[in-house]
């Protein structure tokens, strides 16, 4: 049975010629190119039905990586509007786009969809074959520019869109990242502390007789039980860990979780602004684009990540289908800052909503960028206090014993 193959080579002139071509094996399909005075610059094989064969390091990465990130969606979009401002037609763009992938997720499906578009399929469609790298808000802004004859502005909108959803994740990350190397360092240093250190000097105490204060005696019982129970504590630990995971990713578990991070000081209200913008941002950008109010509600519902963000605007989108402004449901859900209620009033009521959702959302990540700034310079300090607490206190009780041993010898 022969094999379907896609090539890319060079010929002696050093023009590169790309194409497809069947044949019995690989070693047969390029002993043919040979033949031809080709150099070969790339030969990928694929099935009749146009799906790609991937090599056993390709499929376990398509396993573990579910989705294409927000920069990778941005390199993407910003090659493919670069390379149309430049007169390259979108196929031609697309297979150099799929040659040049840095990831490999978008590398394979841009393959799928230069297949597609030489079967005749329009863009849109093709990139809607690939929903588990290409968001709702892309496909339809892509919809929207194709059919308007405005896709490179499209794309650079959206190539800007993602850039900000990059930046957010990772501000986020960066602040989120040093506490939690605290906290881990802080366990691993109390834990070795009182399983290791605390239980040699015990043994020194009780060779000389000294009675061990209430406090040292505590820690010495907390450093035998898990030394003692350490199994049957991390089979508890992890089986409530998959408890907890599963509950979360249930509709109602997501929705208590929404809602406890939203009542936790300071973090509920970084993380109700970074919903705000997200959404501000999302709907200014499909509105903007040509996407219909309904439509792009629908959409933001569908990728909001927020389950009472998702149900909010399920509802609004009721209301507004009966003819009513936008407004009242979403002051309604009372998970919005009355100012962005106001915002998007005035929008409304001037006809520039996408511009005020714009400009909303870019107001937002300002403050964003300053409140996880200011968290930052809160919390660092504040763990450190916490972890010279606990070691302090774990001093405290090794040395006590030896200040009373002291005492008694004077």
């Amino acid at each position: 049975m022969k094999k379907s193959f896609r090539y890319r080579v060079k010929d002696k002139s050093g023009k590169n010629y790309q194409g497809t071509g069947t044949a019995s094996s690989r070693e047969q399909f390029i002993a043919e190119l040979w033949e031809q005075d080709y150099l070969i610059l790339e030969i990928k094989e694929y099935h009749s039905s146009g799906k790609m064969i991937l090599t056993a390091a390709e499929k376990l990465y398509l396993s573990l990586k579910k989705k294409a990130g927000p920069r990778d969606l941005m390199v993407f979009c910003r090659q493919f509007a670069t390379m149309l401002s430049a007169g390259i037609t979108v196929l031609h763009s697309l297979r150099l786009i799929s040659q040049k992938a840095e990831n490999c997720l978008i590398g394979k499906a841009v393959d799928k969809i230069v297949l597609s578009l030489e079967q005749g399929k329009i863009l849109s469609s093709s990139f809607a074959e690939h929903p588990r790298v290409f968001p709702g808000v892309f496909i339809h802004m892509i919809e929207a520019g194709e059919a308007g004859g405005f896709l490179e502005e499209v794309l650079y909108k959206l190539a800007d869109h993602f850039e900000k959803e990059h930046d957010l994740k990772e501000k986020v990350k960066t602040a989120a990242a040093y506490p939690l190397i605290i906290l881990v360092v802080s366990f691993f240093v109390t834990g070795f502390l009182i399983i290791k250190v605390l239980p040699t000097f015990t043994i020194i105490y009780s060779g000389m007789g000294v009675e061990l204060p209430p406090l040292t005696g505590l820690l010495i019982g907390l450093g035998e039980m898990v030394k003692k129970y350490a199994l049957t504590i991390l089979i508890y630990m992890i089986i409530s860990i998959l408890v907890m995971l599963r509950y979360i990713k249930s509709s109602s578990g997501r929705a208590r979780l929404d809602k406890l991070l939203f009542l936790i000081p300071v973090y509920g209200n970084l993380s109700r602004k970074i919903m705000t913008a997200r959404f501000a941002r999302m709907l200014g950008l499909l509105i903007g684009s040509g996407v219909g109010l309904l439509k792009s509600l629908e959409l933001v519902e569908n990728i909001s990540g927020n389950i009472l963000l998702s149900r909010a605007l399920r509802h609004t989108r009721e209301i507004v289908l009966q003819g009513h402004s936008i407004t009242e449901p979403l002051a309604q859900s009372s998970l919005f800052p009355s100012m962005v209620v106001e915002m998007i009033q005035v929008g409304e009521d001037t006809g520039s909503l996408d511009n005020i959702l714009l400009k909303t959302a870019l107001y937002l990540e300002n403050e964003i960028e300053y409140m996880v700034e200011r968290l930052t310079a809160i919390v660092e300090p504040l763990l450190i206090v916490i972890l010279a607490f606990v070691v302090g206190t774990i001093a405290l009780s090794v040395l006590t014993p030896m200040f009373d041993l002291f005492q008694h010898i004077g």
